[in-house]
C-alpha cells in the first residue's frame, strides 16, 4: 500500500541547488494552498450533508489532490532553460 510513496526515495539521488529547492517549494506552497480550499470546501459540504461514507471519500480526494498538486506543479515548474525562452510571457 506504501509502495506509493517509494518515489520519494528518488530525490536522494538529485543534485540539490537553488533552483531545485525554490521549484520544491513553490510546488509545496500550491500544493498546500489548493489543499486548504478543498478542505474548506469539503468541511463545508459535510456540515451540509452529515454521512460516514462521504467523509472516506471526502479524505481520499484531500489526499489525492495533495500528492496530484505537488505532482503536476514539479512538473510545470521544472522546464529546461530553453524551452522557457520561446514561452509567450517572455515576450
Amino acid at each position: 500500500m506504501f509502495c506509493f510513496f517509494s518515489f520519494f526515495t528518488s530525490y536522494r539521488t538529485v543534485q540539490h541547488d537553488e533552483l531545485f529547492e525554490q521549484i520544491v517549494n513553490k510546488s509545496c506552497r500550491n500544493a498546500f494552498i489548493i489543499t486548504l480550499l478543498t478542505t474548506a470546501i469539503i468541511m463545508f459540504i459535510e456540515m451540509l450533508f452529515p454521512n460516514p461514507i462521504l467523509q472516506e471519500i471526502d479524505i481520499a480526494l484531500i489526499f489525492g489532490t495533495l500528492i496530484l498538486t505537488f505532482g503536476f506543479s514539479m512538473f510545470f515548474y521544472d522546464k529546461p532553460v530553453d524551452e522557457m525562452e520561446d514561452a509567450p510571457w517572455r515576450s
